[in-house]
């Protein structure tokens, strides 16, 4: 650990170096606490218009006349926050 603590809304967390993982490392129940990243509409249209500008990404009332029934992000937008995510810090809950 690096020893630099965070206030966070689930109490203190402390800050590790991230280390890598394979699916078999995984344990049923484990749980992992990260960054905390936000999906906002006003975002999610501006980056499908630079990289995937189809009317279900972009246009709210073409949008709406498709299967999916409104806007929906970008496979590229909500890869995003995960790849951050995982090439970011670790935190954990302090004990």
């Amino acid at each position: 650990m690096c020893g630099l603590e965070m206030a966070g809304s689930v109490g203190s967390l402390v800050v590790t170096e991230p280390s890598v993982r394979y699916f078999e490392d995984l344990v049923v129940g484990e749980e992992e606490w990260g960054i905390e990243e936000v999906a906002v509409e006003e975002d999610m249209i501006d980056y499908a218009i630079r990289y995937d500008p189809w009317p279900h990404h972009v246009d709210a009332d073409a949008a709406r006349e498709t299967p999916f029934g409104g806007l929906i992000a970008s496979s590229g937008y909500s890869i995003q926050p995960l790849v951050f995510v995982r090439r970011s810090w670790r935190l954990e809950p302090s004990g």
